[in-house]
């Protein structure tokens, strides 16, 4: 009965690593679900050694009565610590958010777009904060 009870625990602990092993992010993963806004897309682009561009998508669902992105470029710095480059806000009050900025940066650093989304419906609000890639 031992044995019997022991190959059931050593199953039930297979199984469930197998299933942790299968939820691995492969580059698109399981997109979280926002009540407030659809489609969204946050990325960071080198033009060139120089120059990077942003791009900030987010779209609003029918009921939702105004979108504000607060976005961010950052700069990696010491020890990795983030720091903004240059901030801007967009906001829109139906539709959709589409903006896309070009930025001169330094060819030696790392930089990203990080973006705080806030989406509201009557007194309602859902916030996101949402990274691009490293560049």
């Amino acid at each position: 009965m031992k044995k019997v009870f022991c190959c059931i625990v050593a199953l039930v602990l297979a199984v469930s690593m197998a299933v942790s092993v299968f939820s691995i992010d492969f580059g698109y993963g399981v997109m979280p679900y926002y009540e407030y806004f659809g489609n969204y897309y946050v990325d960071l682009y080198k033009l060139n050694g120089t120059t990077v561009e942003s791009t900030v998508f987010f779209e609003a669902n029918s009921y939702t009565y105004r979108l504000v992105a607060d976005c961010s470029l950052q700069k990696k710095g010491f020890l990795g610590i983030w720091s903004n480059v240059e901030t801007w806000n967009v906001t829109v009050y139906s539709g959709s958010i589409n903006d896309v900025r070009t930025f001169a940066v330094d060819e030696s650093g790392t930089y990203r777009l990080k973006v705080e989304l806030k989406a509201y419906y009557k007194l309602e609000k859902e916030e996101a904060t949402f990274y691009s890639r490293e560049v």
